[in-house]
């Protein structure tokens, strides 16, 4: 009996493994598939080109020194930068039909949520994927998760103010 048990939890364990990173890698290859068309916007494609290098910064730096991290880590993180990216575009264009100071103003909610939400407690010599004058001015070294609740808590009080 134990040795039906035992390869059956390997193998179930094995399947959870390979289906769980869908969420990671489904975001990761719509970000590929978006800089490689040339239908795509020049904005679309800056905002998948970021998506690319921090989803790659957090699988590298996620395993680093041995340490496993498991599916919900990764999937979560990359859904989360997805939203976080999205309702960036989306409130900052709102913000800015408003006024100028009010773009402003969700520019630096967001940057700040980034900012202020590392991952990792590390530092690297080129943090940011793209260069400053980029449409996505976060750092790759982002808790996706914590930014976004931080960031939609925050932005959604800025729209609403006169």
């Amino acid at each position: 009996m134990k040795k039906l048990i035992i390869p059956t939890m390997v193998l179930a364990m094995l399947a959870s493994e390979a289906k769980g990173q869908t969420l990671y890698q489904a975001v990761y290859d719509k970000a590929k598939s978006t800089v490689d068309n040339p239908a795509a916007t020049e904005a679309e494609k800056q905002a998948s080109l970021f998506k690319i290098k921090a989803l790659d910064y957090l699988k590298q730096q996620g395993n680093i020194n041995g340490q496993k991290r498991d599916s919900y880590f990764f999937d979560s993180q990359a859904v989360n930068l997805t939203s976080f990216i999205e309702d960036f575009l989306t409130n900052t264009q709102t913000a800015a039909k408003a006024s100028k100071a009010k773009e402003q103003e969700m520019i630096r909610c967001y940057t700040n949520a980034a900012s202020k939400n590392p991952l990792f407690p590390i530092e690297i010599e080129n943090e940011k994927a793209l260069p400053t004058e980029s449409l996505i001015p976060f750092s790759v070294n982002t808790d996706w998760e914590k930014a976004y609740d931080n960031a939609s808590t925050l932005s959604r009080t800025i729209i609403k103010k006169k």
